[in-house]
């Protein structure tokens, strides 16, 4: 497949070369002729916080911020969450962790931009009052 730098239909601005890698390779959606947009793609994520310790019950916010390999911020990479062991932590789309039962396991987001992928994780610790009783004396 032979690929060339090319301006979008309709844009009147005919030759000019966008900040973004505009290729045409000659397949792709008839409605956008063929056109395929490339954006920055993530190098890494980073979840804050790194670690947490949730009693059972208990609901946490994570967060990711999403770089590029110049560690500029990512605003538009589309990230998911995962819970390594969601009988210990159960994690929303949009990053809310809860604890469930005692035990230590990682919640990873994942971010998707310009067909590239990078991965983030926080440990969470999640005790039951009891052990929270006892560790605090």
């Amino acid at each position: 497949m032979r690929l060339r730098a090319t301006a979008p239909k309709h844009s009147g601005v005919a030759g000019l070369l966008l900040p973004l890698a505009v290729l045409s390779g000659g397949c792709g959606d008839s409605s956008t002729g063929g056109v395929v947009v490339i954006g920055p793609v993530p190098d890494q994520v980073i979840v804050t916080p790194v670690t947490r310790t949730l009693l059972i019950g208990e609901s946490a916010q994570l967060s990711a911020s999403v770089l590029d390999e110049d560690g500029a911020a990512i605003v538009a990479a589309t990230v998911t969450w995962a819970s390594q062991d969601p009988t210990l932590v159960t994690v929303t789309s949009a990053g809310l962790v809860t604890g469930v039962s005692a035990g230590i396991t990682l919640v990873t987001a994942t971010a998707q931009s310009g067909g590239g992928e990078a991965s983030g994780s926080s440990a969470i610790t999640v005790e039951d009052d009891v052990q929270a009783g006892a560790a605090g004396g």
